[in-house]
């Protein structure tokens, strides 16, 4: 009996031998060829969930095919192939419907505050996508490896506006990654209001006519009270 080779094939392909190769025979009386798969998850991606370590994510990891050939007569022989399943490829990470700029925000503070996406799951939650290029979901993704960094591309530090931009990173759970991003404006653009004035009031020579005793308008802003 003869084995095909070793390969390598990425995650989400078949590994029926008509993908990875099947094993040939010779023999003078008729011959019956089968074969026994093994898998061994550890030697596949892997990533920490809480307190379960995932292994083998998608199906990666090591498997041995065990070829055997039986001829009429009950002579046998075998072999043994290895098929090691990789992934290679990105995770997709895009804003979705999330919109850019996502919103304007007063100050840096306000915006650090209320405007990023701390996990994962914020993101898609608020629109975003993400999830695992090699298979069918985000469950490949390693949630501990989301990051963010954000700075100033327009403006100066301490003047408004500025233009803040985001950088979203994630990997899956064999360290491929990807970005995204997401900006953000900063800056006061709406002018106060006047939400009421006191009363007009008549009163003597001698009364004060400090605002605390007549009365004292009240304004609003968008940004502060």
């Amino acid at each position: 009996i003869t084995c095909p080779s070793n390969v390598t094939i990425e995650c989400g392909e078949s590994l029926d031998p008509t993908n990875t190769g099947s094993a040939t025979a010779t023999d003078d009386c008729a011959t019956h060829i089968t074969y026994t798969t093994a898998y061994d998850p550890t030697t596949g991606c892997s990533f920490q969930n809480g307190n379960t370590l995932m292994q083998g994510v998608l199906g990666t990891g090591t498997y041995t095919r065990h070829w055997v050939v039986v001829d009429d007569a009950g002579n046998s022989d075998d072999c043994y192939q290895t098929i090691y399943v990789q992934d290679s490829q990105k995770p997709t990470i895009s804003r979705g419907t999330i919109p850019t700029p996502i919103d304007t925000f007063c100050i840096m503070a306000d915006y650090q505050a209320n405007g990023l996406f701390p996990t994962v799951a914020s993101w898609i939650a608020a629109g975003g996508v993400a999830f695992d290029t090699c298979a069918d979901g985000s469950n490949a993704l390693d949630p501990s490896s989301w990051t963010w960094s954000s700075q100033r591309i327009q403006g100066v530090n301490g003047i408004c506006p500025q233009t803040v931009r985001t950088t979203y990173r994630i990997e899956d759970s064999c360290g491929n990654f990807k970005t995204a991003w997401v900006q953000a404006i900063i800056g006061d653009f709406e002018a106060p209001q006047w939400v009421s004035f006191p009363a007009d009031v008549t009163i003597e020579c001698d009364e004060p006519t400090n605002p605390q005793y007549n009365g004292i308008a009240t304004a609003s802003d968008n940004c502060q009270a």
